[in-house]
């Protein structure tokens, strides 16, 4: 049987019921029923304290699944579907739920990980019940055992854009999959950082800068230590203004594993410098 068209809600004829023989009888499906969704791909799950959210292995799709921590609620048992409809992208899903009830959980649909699952805005036990089980244990897992950090190659979930992240441990899902081997990944950054890279990593930049210059070697040495599986310390951000660690920050574009955020005071918005006119320098500093 051929997929459902993804914007719209689908039925199913059932057998008929001999004990009825004058009534049809009509499922109506939900995006959890669809072939692709997430839920019903699952075959392991990965974490690590340092990764911010969970790896999430899946048939049919080469690289783990990123899901990120702001996606997962262990409590929600009771969670409301806002529609039926698989939306191309999380935005357009999640534009749908500015409207819901206070204290309410809701979720809708999308297309993640580049358009190879379906996935729901939140993942929960009503949701995900099967990844929600595979998380919690492999959180038990990583606390009952000091592991090393592995490094792996990674497809977000939300914009299918392949980035390298850390995790500690593996766990199969409860229907007794396989625990996927680990990959050693290729490199995720251009051979050759050039201005020009950096200015096409700098577009669309969520964060600001009040530096006025950049030293384009210390932006290689940056990149270089991403590479090698480094984790770079945080950069001190006020307000969505880097006070400090501007060499990271565009390293991590680059490198598409942008750094973690402190908070810190010292933002001068009337100092704040467009990307595109900040200087960069071939010296090193």
């Amino acid at each position: 049987m051929a997929d459902p068209p993804k914007d719209l809600i689908w039925f199913e004829f059932e057998p008929d019921d001999p004990n009825r023989p004058n009534e049809i009888r009509v499922k109506v499906s939900t995006p959890k029923d669809h072939q692709r969704y997430i839920d019903r791909l699952v075959t392991a799950v990965g974490y690590g304290i340092y990764l911010g959210g969970y790896h999430v292995y899946c048939e049919g799709v080469d690289l783990p699944v990123f899901v990120p921590e702001s996606m997962v609620d262990f409590s929600a048992g009771v969670v409301s579907e806002r529609s039926n409809n698989i939306f191309d992208s999380a935005e357009e899903a999640r534009a749908l739920l500015a409207g819901s009830p206070a204290g309410k959980v809701s979720t809708t649909y999308f297309w993640g990980a580049g358009g190879a699952v379906v996935s729901p805005t939140v993942f929960s036990p009503a949701t995900t019940p099967q990844i929600i089980a595979t998380m919690l244990d492999v959180r038990k897992a990583l606390a009952d055992a000091v592991t090393t950090e592995l490094t792996a190659l990674a497809i977000s979930l939300i914009g299918g854009a392949i980035f390298k992240a850390v995790y500690g441990r593996i766990v199969g899902a409860r229907r007794g999959a396989v625990q996927p081997p680990v990959r050693t990944p290729p490199p995720a950054a251009p051979a050759e950082i050039t201005e020009e890279t950096v200015r096409q990593a700098m577009k669309g930049a969520t964060l600001k800068t009040q530096q006025g210059r950049v030293s384009l070697p210390t932006i290689r040495k940056y990149v270089d230590m991403l590479k090698s599986g480094s984790k770079p310390p945080p950069i001190r951000v006020d307000e969505g203004i880097i006070v400090e660690g501007n060499h990271r920050y565009i390293a991590g574009r680059i490198y598409k594993q942008e750094p973690p955020i402190q908070p810190w005071a010292g933002g001068r918005p009337d100092r704040v410098v467009p990307w595109e006119k900040v200087e960069i320098d071939k010296a090193e500093w």
